[in-house]
């Protein structure tokens, strides 16, 4: 959020501090990841959480709750990462880490869905 606000503030080009920058950068890259690892592993017919709910003893409310936390996690992923496309990007592209950042996403939301679809590039 500090990015969008320091997004609405500028008239011209101006930029983000490197904390903010590189902390924008860090937890984008290590939540992507996760996303892109758990639907890599995911059928394309089942709800990501599906392997992580069956294994091991569960009840069928843990399943259901696994499968549920896994779907909100990458729905939220991709709300953010929307936002941060059309919110920062788009709106403001005069800050060059929220335009980073946002490209960023967008080519770990294209790798999340040829890892889900299971697309082979080749």
């Amino acid at each position: 959020m500090d990015a969008l606000i320091v997004a609405e503030s500028c008239s011209s080009t101006c930029s983000l501090s490197d904390a903010v920058a590189a902390f924008l950068e860090t937890i984008g890259a290590l939540v992507s990841a996760v996303v892109i690892s758990e639907l890599s592993v995911t059928k394309p017919k089942d709800s990501p959480g599906t392997r992580l709910a069956d294994a091991g003893g569960n009840t069928p409310g843990q399943k259901t709750a696994v499968k549920a936390l896994a779907s909100v996690y990458i729905l939220v992923w991709l709300i953010s990462g929307l936002a941060l496309v059309v919110l920062g990007w788009a709106q403001h592209p005069t800050v060059p880490q929220i335009v980073s950042a946002a490209k960023e996403w967008l080519g770990f939301a294209i790798a999340a869905a040829y890892a889900y679809f299971g697309i082979n590039p080749q």
